[in-house]
């Protein structure tokens, strides 16, 4: 019963956009990926908002894109 009752609020709020304020540690987006790979980045970077805007409904306009460039050292033999 208080199950129910949780999941229709949810469904309510989720219907007025209560609630859907994206706090402030989550509007910084990072993203890893292999330096250079720009298309890698930017599929990651579309994946990673969509969840966003899945989670929170709107996204405002204030977000910060950070790109983690992967660097992989080689094994150099001696």
């Amino acid at each position: 019963m208080k199950g129910n009752f949780l999941k229709r609020l949810e469904i309510v709020e989720h219907q007025i956009g209560a609630g859907s304020e994206i706090p402030d540690k989550e509007k910084i987006v990072v993203v890893v990926c292999p330096a250079g790979d720009t298309e890698q980045f930017e599929r990651l970077k579309k994946e990673k908002l969509k969840g966003l805007r899945e989670k929170y409904g709107t996204l405002p306009d204030d977000l910060m894109v950070i790109w983690v460039k992967q660097f992989f050292r080689k094994n150099i033999e001696r």
